[in-house]
């Protein structure tokens, strides 16, 4: 924190206090970040919904729990080191949504990630429920190269039209799995999906890794076995992949799952294993209203601060 401090003060409403960014072409930022406030992929009223307030939930948190990122950076002391000194981190606000439009709103996601990445950045989401993650990660598909999908779920998402609808969060990694520049796909913490399900997401060639076996091989062993530094990696966290005590707030909690300290340990050897080449990463499933004391808000940005962090730290080393 500054040495000077203010006789009154108010803090920016932005993600971890970061910088209002209006123009990103007129910015070098390492990360921007993003808010999609988008909730119309969740099925009614089977499941709990409120995700498109959750950007601004992660805004609301206090700035003083990063202690000014990019200025005296995010001490960790699990690792024993100071995270995101000196990393410019910008908020460029949020994707618009009309209500109704899906494709329309799907567009503007993907044409979203393209101009953060034709900036130099790399893109920071917040959303939103998991359906956004489709339209995230088919921003890269002009990039020219290949890219790994890894994500943390307690559910598969590899539904085949439930409820007869396309596009919900329950299938983004069925479209997922469809583009040619996605290379290898998996899912750590599933639990919670339909027998079929799995057997059709093992025959589509997912990586599936119950918690069961981050138990017994721990995180380290895990990412080295899925992780190939050659090539890329796109993560995705929804927040219900942590067991439901550490994530009150999420939209469809489930017991049994990663703790905080499994999924921290798997972010640092997931980027470990990487050297930091992670091309993009969302974080999603919080509906604020249900939430404790900003417990599952808090959460979520830390793991949103630390992915950045280590990533930073091992791209540079």
């Amino acid at each position: 924190m500054s040495e000077k401090i203010p006789n009154f003060y108010a803090s920016r409403r932005t993600f971890m206090g970061a910088e209002r960014i209006h123009n990103l072409a007129e910015h070098n930022l390492d990360y921007a970040m993003l808010g999609v406030p988008y909730a119309e992929g969740t099925f009614a009223p089977y499941i709990q919904a409120g995700q498109a307030e959750m950007p601004n939930a992660l805004r609301d948190n206090p700035v003083t729990i990063f202690f000014d990122i990019g200025d005296v950076g995010l001490y960790d002391v699990d690792t024993d080191l100071t995270l995101l000194e000196g990393i410019k981190i910008g908020d460029i606000g949020d994707v618009v949504i009309s209500p109704g439009e899906g494709e329309l709103n799907r567009n503007r996601i993907t044409n979203s990630v393209k101009e953060i990445l034709k900036s130099g950045a790399v893109p920071i989401t917040v959303g939103g429920d998991h359906s956004i993650t489709y339209p995230l990660v088919r921003g890269f598909e002009d990039c020219g190269h290949q890219i790994d999908f890894v994500y943390f779920d307690a559910h598969l998402d590899f539904a085949d039209m439930p409820l007869q609808s396309e596009f919900n969060h329950g299938t983004q990694t069925t479209h997922i799995r469809k583009f040619p520049f996605v290379r290898n796909i998996t899912v750590i913490g599933a639990r919670n999906s339909t027998a079929a399900e799995f057997r059709r997401a093992k025959q589509a060639g997912i990586r599936i890794i119950p918690v069961s076996e981050v138990d017994a091989c721990g995180a380290k062993a895990i990412m080295q076995e899925v992780i190939d530094a050659n090539v890329p990696t796109y993560v995705s966290l929804d927040i219900d992949g942590m067991d439901a005590v550490y994530v009150p707030g999420t939209t469809h909690p489930e017991s049994g799952g990663i703790t905080f300290k499994q999924q921290k340990d798997l972010l640092f050897e997931l980027n470990k294993a990487a050297k930091g080449n992670i091309c993009g990463f969302d974080i999603v499933e919080l509906c604020p209203a249900n939430d404790v004391n900003h417990i599952t808000a808090l959460t979520a940005s830390k793991l949103t601060a630390l992915i950045m962090g280590y990533r930073s730290h091992f791209l540079n080393k």
